[in-house]
């Protein structure tokens, strides 16, 4: 297998990922939607509630109530590079704001916003608490893929028009479980994965499907949750030796423009990075892993895969943060075009808010790679479609500064 379907290949079993959560569409045909639900069953947590299906006492069609901590965000994204995870966990830790001393050792994942379903119902998740919010859990043997250890979560669907509020909520809502031939049409993981995933009731969710259920939102609670925006571009493959020269001169002065009037002390090399790590180069086997510089970093996840992060709370002034990496981006890809770092276009390829019409129109998830994948994997068709939007009218050039 060449370099070429090796990408191949992890950008179509990301894409099954986000298909997964895809399949949800179908809410109907889910089992237990149909039915007349008893008297609504309380439940402690999201893990309670997966305890409660795993021993027999909770099952799709009845309604459970509870409280539970409410984000349109999970850690889907899943980066892999030629480096080590630690390195990288090292480097989110560090990067990270107002994080200290083992409250920064978790990793501050990349995280996803995901669009709206056909029919306008929305995604967002159930989760025990705030802290550790997007922390990955061991998953079960034999079974691999990263949604396994995203155990502590799960999906909570509205309808059109209906308040999604954030933080802590009451909840009450329909358990549903996804029909095993309705999963196995919208993705490709073996059998046993499947499997795994039924057991462990990682193919259940809850809807609001009536005048019964909803969401209300209570007072107090910790604060929001930390996480990383994200957006990764497919670029020319760049040669180790030029790399580092071009995402410095690249990165640098967007970073500067956009978040201006930051200390940043000297420019620093090597792996030990601490809470300082202002500007700092990371390499990996000679090639450059990541560049920080402060608050914005960015990461080879391939020769040829260039992701652009800022960590952020995803709290009160997330518009702001989300406006401000909009922009960054936009200098940063334009900057990158502009020094011939990518003769054959620079392309999004996956991004925080996929939903998101600003992002849509930069032409996500259009490059040429994606249409061989689609041609060779048309399953994933309707999630790429999903993802990505419409084709935007006004061309790719109309780009937000």
């Amino acid at each position: 297998m060449d370099l070429v379907d090796r990408v191949a290949e992890k950008v179509a079993a990301e894409l099954n990922r986000y298909a997964f959560f895809y399949s949800m569409k179908d809410i109907s045909d889910a089992r237990g939607a149909g039915t007349e639900a008893p008297a609504p069953r309380a439940v402690d947590s999201p893990v309670a509630l997966k305890t409660g299906f795993m021993q027999g006492t909770l099952r799709p069609g009845m309604d459970v109530e509870g409280e539970a901590y409410l984000s349109p965000f999970i850690s889907l994204h899943r980066p892999r590079a030629y480096y080590p995870e630690l390195l990288l966990g090292c480097l989110r830790a560090s990067a990270s704001p107002g994080r200290k001393g083992e409250g920064g050792l978790p990793h501050i994942l990349p995280v996803v916003k995901l669009p709206p379903l056909p029919g306008g119902w929305r995604m967002s998740f159930l989760y025990a608490g705030p802290e550790g919010l997007f922390t990955r859990h061991e998953h079960p043997r034999g079974a691999r893929d990263a949604l396994i250890r995203d155990y502590a979560r799960i999906p909570l669907l509205a309808p059109p028009g209906s308040p999604m509020p954030g933080g802590w909520v009451a909840f009450r809502a329909r358990l549903l479980e996804l029909r095993p031939e309705r999963l196995r049409e919208s993705v490709a993981w073996e059998r046993r994965e499947l499997e795994a995933y039924a057991l462990r009731g990682l193919n259940l969710f809850l809807a609001v499907l009536d005048e019964g259920h909803g969401l209300r939102e209570l007072d107090g609670g910790s604060g929001a949750p930390a996480g990383s925006l994200f957006a990764e571009t497919r670029i020319g493959p760049l040669p180790h030796h030029r790399a580092e020269k071009v995402v410095e001169e690249c990165l640098i002065p967007a970073v500067e423009e956009v978040f201006p009037g930051r200390e940043r002390g000297d420019r620093r090399q090597g792996i030990d990075l601490d809470e300082t790590a202002g500007h700092h180069v990371l390499r990996f086997r000679r090639r450059l892993t990541a560049l920080i510089y402060s608050p914005a970093f960015a990461v080879f996840r391939s020769p040829s895969l260039l992701g652009l992060y800022l960590p952020t709370d995803l709290g009160e002034g997330l518009e702001g943060s989300e406006k401000g990496f909009l922009g960054l981006y936009s200098r940063v890809e334009k900057a990158l075009a502009a020094c011939g770092a990518s003769p054959a276009g620079v392309h999004l390829d996956f991004v925080h808010d996929p939903g998101s019409a600003a992002w849509r129109e930069m032409g996500l998830l259009r490059s040429e790679l994606v249409e061989e994948i689609l041609q060779a994997r048309p399953h994933l068709s309707g999630v790429v479609e999903w993802l990505r939007g419409p084709q935007p009218a006004s061309g790719l050039d109309e780009r937000p500064h």
